[in-house]
């Protein structure tokens, strides 16, 4: 799918992406000269994906989100933009499933009291936060990757990779708060600060964020109202390339069978079977 410069695509209703790991589906900036840029893809080519709150039930399955973010208009920069969820039918308004979000110039996914669920994915490469949550919301993800180390394309100097909070601030003393609802099993959390993952709450809402069996990097303390459990703190996860953006683990990886087991979720981002106990992470060794 190619996108003109600044355009992004708005889903009212159902998107429903369905690609498999031999034939992904990519979403790409269509700008033709290439060959002067060796061929390289730059951040910010195109907008994103927008889901407004009367949307419901979309799927990206074996979907590629390459070089977005522009913020030239209206909105975020961000490759998935999901606004609150007034559809209430007990269902996400976004299933992602064996999805890559790379190279965005702003937030990877980024939710406004959205409902959101991701497995086997992989987001890395963001100028903003790969996962940032805002005003509450619902948001699940297993064995998912969210890594940013930045390089000649993106900054990353005070920008954590994931930021699960409960609000947003309108100014220094007035904010917009709601419930969260936030749970992430067997996921990676890593960049090149020595925090990446920001926890926060404001006023009165509920807010229930649990980290399960996850690797993250931080030199601060986890908040104590936070369910965490087995998670491996600031230990190298020990990628095969991650300034190549090869984010699989090599053989002494302390992520390889250090996950726990999820219904359903019996095979890795490459489409590789998980057996036994599962490692870490979107990839398996």
């Amino acid at each position: 799918i190619y996108m003109h410069a600044d355009s992004r695509l708005y889903v009212d209703g159902t998107l429903v992406v369905n690609g498999t790991k031999k034939d992904s589906v990519i979403f790409q900036g269509d700008r033709l000269d290439r060959k002067y840029f060796g061929n390289e893809g730059y951040p910010g080519e195109w907008g994103g994906l927008y889901f407004s709150p009367k949307s419901r039930k979309s799927v990206l399955n074996y979907a590629i989100l390459r070089n977005c973010g522009s913020t030239t208009g209206i909105g975020l920069a961000a490759a998935i933009w999901a606004t609150p969820d007034s559809v209430n039918d007990n269902d996400f308004q976004l299933r992602m499933y064996s999805t890559i979000i790379e190279n965005s110039i702003g937030y990877g996914i980024v939710g406004f009291g959205s409902t959101i669920y991701g497995q086997n994915c992989l987001v890395h490469n963001c100028g903003a936060q790969g996962l940032a949550t805002f005003e509450g919301g619902q948001y699940y993800f297993d064995n998912c990757n969210f890594v940013t180390y930045g390089n000649k394309k993106i900054s990353h100097i005070d920008n954590p990779t994931v930021a699960l909070i409960n609000y947003r601030d309108i100014d220094d003393y007035n904010y917009v708060a709601g419930p969260l609802d936030a749970q992430l099993r067997n996921c990676v959390i890593w960049g090149s600060l020595e925090t990446e993952c920001f926890i926060n709450k404001k006023g009165n809402s509920t807010v229930d964020v649990k980290l399960i069996n996850c690797a993250i990097r931080s030199s601060e303390q986890i908040p104590s109202y936070v369910t965490s459990t087995n998670n491996i703190i600031n230990t190298d996860p020990s990628f095969k390339d991650a300034n190549g953006g090869d984010f699989r683990l090599n053989e002494n990886s302390p992520l390889k069978d250090k996950g726990i087991s999820i219904s359903g979720l019996d095979r890795d981002l490459d489409d590789k079977p998980r057996t036994g106990v599962p490692d870490i992470g979107c990839y398996e060794y």
